[in-house]
């Protein structure tokens, strides 16, 4: 990987991760919706879960993609 630029493998990994917290986003905006009395309100396992799974994914693929020298030298 070392022929690969640094700068296009950094912003691949920040789009990814962006595009990851926005389906997270998108599963808050659908738990205020339902409101108090929903169904991701009253099963809160269910908020646990998806939340943090979105942000293990976005460390994971971190500490994936970027094994190495990932960041641009000057």
């Amino acid at each position: 990987m070392h022929g690969k630029d640094p700068k296009r493998k950094l912003f691949t990994v920040i789009y990814i991760t962006t595009l990851l917290l926005c389906v997270r986003l998108v599963y808050r905006i659908a738990s205020y919706a339902v409101g108090l009395k929903g169904v991701i309100a009253t099963h809160e396992w269910t908020y646990y879960v998806f939340d943090a799974l979105m942000l293990v994914l976005c460390l994971s693929f971190h500490f994936v993609f970027f094994v190495g020298n990932y960041l641009p030298h000057v």
